[in-house]
């Protein structure tokens, strides 16, 4: 669970780090979920499409419900 939440705005940077890790995990069969970040932030994943991809959840409680789900 990677926890965005105190996150305001995410540059290109870190949309790539955060991509980065999605696609580590998933070559060792893992999977990332991500806490949304706040709207700032949110915005700019919504509008590259990755809000999806990456298992965007509203809280880290239902974060660690969606991997507990996903074993």
């Amino acid at each position: 669970v990677v926890d965005l939440t105190g996150v305001g705005k995410i540059t290109s940077a870190g949309v790539g780090a955060i991509l980065n890790l999605s696609q580590t995990l998933a070559k060792r069969e893992g999977r990332m979920v991500t806490v949304a970040p706040k709207a700032e932030g949110m915005g700019l994943l919504e509008m590259l499409g990755l809000a999806e991809q990456l298992g965007m959840v509203a809280s880290v409680d239902e974060g660690k419900r969606k991997v507990v789900a996903l074993r």
